[in-house]
Order: C-alpha cells, then sequence, then structure tokens
C-alpha cells in the first residue's frame, strides 16, 4: 500500500511468545504489552507528545465484555478512555464512539485503502470469539447497542474519577505517607461503602514512597 501522505514510519520486531512465557501473559496481553512500550519509546526518541490509535467502538464494546466476563475493577469495567496518559505524553482515541461499519464505509467512499489483520477472525483469539459470536446476538436484541455501550462507559469513567477524586481529598485525613511507606487508618475508612474503599486503597497505592 503506497501512502499519499508525508510521515515517518517506524517499526520493531518483537519477541511476543518470549514475553507471554516470562510473564505467564496471553498472547493478546503480551502482544498489547510490547505494542505500547514501542509506542513510548517512539514518544521519547522522537520528542513527540501524542499517538493517535484506531480503537473504535467495536473494540470498546469487546473489551467491556472481555472484563466483565474475565473480573476487574470498577475503572476497567468502563473500557477504553478516549486519552489516556503515558509517561512521554498522550494516547488518544479519536474513533470510540464511531462503528467499525462507519468507518469502513467511510473509506469505501472515499477510496481508502486500509489493512486487515488476518488474525481478527480466528477463533483462537478471546477478542475475535467476542467479536463473532455474541456482539451480533447483542445486536439483534438491542439495535442501539453502540449508544448503550458509549453512554455506560462515560458514566462508569466518571463516577470512578468522582471517587478517586474524593478519595485523594480524604486521604490527608485518613492516611500518612512516610519515607518509605504509606498507612490508611482502618477505623476511619470502614465508615465508607466498599466503592469508596476501593478507590482510596487504589490511590494509596499509587503513591510513591
Amino acid at each position: 500500500m503506497q501512502l499519499t501522505i508525508n510521515c515517518l514510519f517506524f517499526e520493531k520486531t518483537v519477541d511476543v511468545k518470549a514475553l507471554q512465557e516470562k510473564e505467564h501473559l496471553s498472547l493478546e496481553e503480551a502482544a498489547r504489552k510490547l505494542r505500547y512500550q514501542f509506542f513510548e519509546e517512539i514518544l521519547q526518541a522522537e520528542a513527540l507528545d501524542k499517538v493517535v490509535v484506531g480503537h473504535h467502538a467495536d473494540d470498546q464494546i469487546e473489551t467491556i465484555l472481555m472484563r466483565l466476563v474475565r473480573g476487574s475493577t470498577g475503572s476497567g469495567f468502563s473500557g477504553m478512555r478516549p486519552v489516556r496518559e503515558m509517561r512521554f505524553g498522550q494516547l488518544i482515541r479519536p474513533f470510540l464512539e464511531e462503528s467499525k461499519t462507519d468507518i469502513l464505509a467511510y473509506a469505501h467512499e472515499h477510496n481508502l485503502p486500509y489493512c486487515v489483520d488476518e488474525t481478527n477472525r480466528s477463533p483462537l483469539y478471546t477478542r475475535n470469539r467476542f467479536r463473532e459470536n455474541i456482539i451480533p446476538l447483542l445486536r439483534k436484541e438491542n439495535p442501539r447497542l453502540y449508544e448503550h455501550f458509549s453512554r455506560f462507559s462515560s458514566e462508569n469513567q466518571s463516577d470512578m474519577d468522582f471517587l478517586a477524586e474524593l478519595a485523594q481529598q480524604k486521604f490527608t485525613e485518613l492516611g500518612e505517607v512516610s519515607e518509605n511507606h504509606a498507612k490508611l487508618s482502618v477505623t476511619g475508612i470502614k465508615k465508607f461503602g466498599l466503592s469508596f474503599t476501593t478507590a482510596l486503597n487504589s490511590f494509596t497505592i499509587k503513591i510513591p514512597v
């Protein structure tokens, strides 16, 4: 495929299976980890501050469903965020509310070439099984599936952000940070609900000591 825009191209060969075995990850998780490490390397090496990726509404639904089935945290159930902070910049997902069907229709209408990963339909991968078997069934049950999941993700992210901000404020009352550790008052947090307690514990874990 020939590009008609002036842009730089970066590539890197990585050993996904080696990382998978070393850290006991799924093949998908290992590939994702290496991909984001590569993004970080390019941001730093090229003095850039933004990475734009093509995740769309179908990807978001798949992500939320997989996390609901496998288990996750409150923020994890929100799916992917439109903007994610990285060490050397931000990762941006501008197409999260656009369906794959609409994106492909636009590409065809404007004669835009694109590539399709040949593994996208393989039943060996969890995401593909959700994509091929579960999501079509859900669309039949609710034609407004994309709208529903978009609202669910947005509302849950807002709730998690509020809890995180509240946890940060309350930590000054209930927590203490010393030279090499952080601690919370168990008696103090017992009066709060599980969601807030989880957010407070999460904030404590993230504190650099």
